[in-house]
């Protein structure tokens, strides 16, 4: 299993170190309760909505809780109207 730091909502860190500092000890092959306690959680993937693709598309983002961080999913319309400043009246 992969380990992540949180960082924002758009932002997540990879955990790839062998060892963890806790309490300043320097513990070698943390185990999972260990890189909890310095924030390091597994990334768990929520489930992905239903859309339609021709008028929406799918963004992810990530929210943090006490013991993983989740990878979720927003549903986001195309706009409607794009505009081509070169071919536009002024």
């Amino acid at each position: 299993m992969k380990y992540y730091r949180f960082i924002s909502e758009t932002q997540i860190e990879p955990y790839d170190k062998g060892y963890a500092v806790v309490d300043d000890v320097q513990i070698s092959h943390p185990s999972a309760d260990v890189l909890l306690r310095i924030g390091v959680k597994p990334l768990v993937e929520g489930p992905m909505p239903e859309y339609n693709e021709e008028t929406q598309y799918v963004e992810h983002y990530f929210v943090e809780n006490e013991t993983e961080i989740v990878k979720q999913y927003r549903v986001c319309d195309y706009p409607k109207e794009v505009i081509d400043d070169e071919s536009a009246d002024a």
